[in-house]
C-alpha cells in the first residue's frame, strides 16, 4: 500500500524535517497549524477548541481521517 499522496510544499517539509531532527536531539518543538496535512505527520496533536483543550482529538482536524482531509478545500 502507498502512502497518501501529500501537497505539502517543499519549503514545509524542510522546516518539519529540521524540526524532526532537533526533537530527536531532545528539544521541544511547538507547531501551530491549521493544516490538517502538517497536523498529520507530527507524532502528538493537542487541540484548542473554544479556547480549551480538547479532551479528544478531532480525527479530521487532525489530518487523521484522509478521506476527509481529501475533501478539505
Amino acid at each position: 500500500m502507498n502512502p497518501p499522496a501529500t501537497s505539502i510544499p517543499t519549503r514545509a517539509k524542510a522546516i518539519l524535517s529540521l524540526f524532526r531532527k532537533l526533537s530527536a536531539q531532545g528539544r521541544t518543538i511547538a507547531l501551530v497549524t491549521h493544516d490538517p496535512e502538517i497536523a498529520a505527520v507530527t507524532p502528538r496533536r493537542i487541540e484548542i477548541r473554544d479556547g480549551k483543550i480538547a479532551k479528544e482529538v478531532d480525527a479530521k482536524l487532525a489530518g487523521l481521517d484522509r478521506a476527509a482531509v481529501a475533501n478539505v478545500e
